[in-house]
């Protein structure tokens, strides 16, 4: 039994275990499911079209300057991934996106642990330097996105191509 006083934390209460899902579980889950396919198809759908923009930006000849990774097999991203080359690459990438307005993100922070180390743990250390995360939900407007992503990687093809 739960206890209606805030200050009691219910030690010793047992929950009893539901066994199935509830009614009401089960409604929610219905309605979904009938929306679940085109939202599968959107995510895809945005991830096919970053990757020409990102293809079409960095013309073909400066492939090694970023790599999209699409998720495979038909899976619904719910992010883009790019793999930049270079640390100063994805930094400059990632800060145009944040100033765009676009809430990108980073390979996720590494432990102290890992950081101590970073020799042992080169490929994480590698990853998150080097990997930026776009969404790609169903909610994004790629009308907005495309053209933020193309103007972030302006600056690098061009610093790459006066090298």
């Amino acid at each position: 039994q739960l206890s209606n006083d805030f200050s009691t934390d219910g030690i010793g209460s047992v929950f009893e275990e539901e066994r199935g899902i509830s009614d009401w579980a089960k409604r929610c889950l219905a309605f979904r499911n009938k929306q679940l396919e085109a939202i599968s198809s959107q995510r895809l759908s945005n991830q096919r079209d970053l990757i020409q923009i990102v293809e079409s930006a960095i013309h073909g000849t400066l492939r090694n300057i970023v790599t999209p990774l699409p998720v495979s097999r038909g899976c619904p991203p719910y992010r883009f991934v790019l793999r930049f080359s270079a640390l100063q690459d994805a930094e400059i990438f990632f800060g145009k996106m944040i100033e765009l307005g676009c809430p990108v993100e980073s390979w996720p922070d590494l432990p102290p642990e890992v950081l101590d180390e970073p020799v042992r743990h080169r490929e994480a250390v590698r990853f998150r330097n080097t990997v930026v995360l776009i969404p790609v939900h169903q909610s994004v407007d790629m009308d907005i996105l495309g053209p933020m992503v193309a103007q972030s990687l302006n600056p690098i093809v061009e610093a790459r191509r006066g090298r």
